[in-house]
């Protein structure tokens, strides 16, 4: 049995389409394989008869004397007793006899009226400031670290000004050189609930996550109060920022759009995820198998060249802050991934900056600072601190726990070993739950099929199901 609902409420269909001879075509990506966007599901344009059900459901849209006001319905697609797909439908032309209707996921729109603001425009409140020098990164909004930056103030001099951000007197804060920084916890506390969203997923309740925060270098200086957005990258929107941190962590992004919850899983653990279904006996024998040709891969992010320890006409770019490349395997093809968020140097210990701050005094309220993020440690030798390294993970590309073995040394071994094979497959609805990525938090990402695993990059479906269903796999090595 094969059934749509709209607003809760089943549609009529034709004939044609109950009976598969106008099939609707379902595509479904997998985001773990897809780092330059979150892709949902797609589905053609389909169309339902006028009848007086359905002419109910679409407010009567046929009749040229109802006024047309633009609404989107929320859509299930049911088989076998089974919701295989959810998203919405406009209507998009009326024929003499149906409504036409296009079905989107509106994966981009997830975040309203905050989708494409930059970070930095986001009302996320203004208080009176209240430097706290052991900030609690479960609870508090802001820390306070004290970062080594001669070039704060440019070569102005100011009386009092050590050389430091956030200069510190026991527990007093120094009123020169004040620069809170943003914890990201915060800021996703407030998407949260500004849009009505969750946001779970082993990414979310990591270390690493908890105690991020956004480097930048907006002072407070002759300032009372402190506006949070104002610390955080103002050339990034929420989903620019959210596509860039899985560039630079290999996450896995996916979007539960019914009950409203963002997924985020680091791709190492998907990877490795155990196969646990065995498809040999829904697949159709097919001996083609295609190589990965861009099997080296490399890792690169931008710079905050306003840091002149990042600025290659002064400086060369500090050790592990090189890009990472594949070693050489002949005529492989390179397959770059690049994100536009880097992080902070550390010297002996201390995390250092040669930067402009955003300034009141001395005019300097034209500086700028590019995305970046550290660590929060807490109180180090009583000075409070923010690291690029936190347990089993360094911002770096080289040394113990750095991003590439951390992040995506499996993804790596992915590329340089794996073959690309589309097969038929006789798919059933519970089939389809088990790799519905996005509403199915346990979905599968890799199936056993003829004595080898493969990952499932992409699936296309016929509805109602007819047995001639669409993989697309990557051998797993």
């Amino acid at each position: 049995m094969f059934g749509i609902r709209i607003n809760n409420e089943w549609v009529d269909l034709s004939p044609s389409m109950s009976d598969g001879q106008s099939p609707i075509k379902l595509s479904r990506y997998n985001s773990l394989f897809d780092f330059e966007g979150i892709s949902g599901s797609q589905v053609n344009d389909f169309s339902v008869p006028f009848t007086p059900k359905n002419d109910e459901i679409f407010g009567w849209f046929r009749l040229p004397q109802i006024k047309y006001n633009y609404q989107e319905y929320y859509c299930e697609k049911v088989a076998d007793g089974y919701i295989i797909e959810r998203g919405y439908v406009t209507i998009v032309n009326c024929t003499e006899s149906e409504y036409v209707l296009t079905f989107s996921q509106n994966l981009s729109e997830i975040f309203g009226e905050y989708q494409d603001m930059p970070l930095n425009l986001l009302p996320l409140g203004t208080e009176v400031i209240s430097p706290i020098k052991n900030a609690n990164h479960l609870v508090d909004k802001v820390c306070w670290p004290t970062i080594s930056n001669i070039m704060f103030y440019g070569t102005n001099s100011l009386a009092g000004f050590t050389g430091n951000m956030n200069s510190w007197s026991g527990s007093t804060l120094n009123e020169i050189a004040r620069v809170p920084m943003v914890f990201a916890r915060f800021l996703f506390d407030e998407l949260s609930n500004r849009c009505n969203f969750k946001f779970k997923g082993t990414f979310f309740t990591s270390e690493a996550f908890k105690r991020m925060v956004f480097i930048n270098t907006k002072s407070l200086d002759l300032e009372f109060n402190i506006t949070y957005a104002h610390h955080l990258p103002m050339d990034l929107t929420v989903s620019e920022l959210i596509k860039e941190l899985r560039k630079l962590l290999n996450l896995a992004i996916y979007f539960d759009i019914t009950n409203r919850i963002m997924y985020a899983y680091w791709g190492n653990e998907l990877l490795d995820k155990p196969v646990r279904r065995n498809w040999t006996k829904k697949i159709t024998p097919s001996t083609e198998r295609t190589p990965e040709f861009a099997n080296r891969l490399e890792l690169d992010w931008e710079f905050d060249s306003n840091d002149t320890l990042f600025n290659r006409n002064i400086y060369p770019i500090p050790s592990g802050f090189e890009k990472y490349l594949s070693p050489p395997t002949g005529s492989g093809e390179i397959f770059q991934i690049k994100s536009k968020i880097s992080t902070i140097q550390e010297y002996s210990g201390s995390v250092v900056m040669e930067q402009i701050g955003i300034s009141t005094r001395f005019n300097q309220v034209g500086s700028k600072y590019s995305p970046r993020i550290a660590f929060w440690k807490g109180l180090i030798y009583d000075d409070p601190a923010i690291s690029a390294t936190i347990d089993g993970l360094k911002l770096s590309y080289e040394g113990a726990n750095n991003l590439f073995d951390s992040c995506y040394f499996n993804y790596e071994n992915l590329r340089r070993n794996t073959c690309y094979k589309t097969v038929i497959a006789d798919l059933n609805a519970i089939d389809l739950y088990a790799i519905d990525w996005h509403n199915n938090p346990d979905a599968d990402h890799a199936v056993f099929i003829g004595g080898k695993e493969y990952y499932i990059t992409q699936v296309e479906v016929l509805l109602p199901l007819q047995g001639v269903s669409k993989l697309y796999l990557m051998e797993k090595p």
